[in-house]
């Protein structure tokens, strides 16, 4: 039976950097090979996010962090 993956997943509930890491933490084996993640209203979790995740790209503009990764869809 095929389990179906996140492709894009959009954080915007508790903004303290403990609670985003800890959904991302939960949320990652749900993601798809490729996806697309993005943490609202957090300016310094992307460090955090670097330092855990060395393999994805993280891109961060103010209070918005955007993790990726390519991959294979589907």
């Amino acid at each position: 039976m095929a389990v179906c993956k996140w492709l894009i997943c959009i954080d915007d509930a508790t903004h303290e950097s403990k609670a985003i890491m800890q959904t991302l933490e939960h949320v990652m084996p749900h993601m798809n090979e490729s996806f697309v993640y993005f943490v609202e209203d957090n300016a310094t979790v992307c460090n955090e996010i670097r330092a855990r995740y060395p393999g994805y790209e993280i891109e961060s503009s103010g209070e918005l962090t955007i993790i990726s990764r390519s991959g294979r869809l589907g």
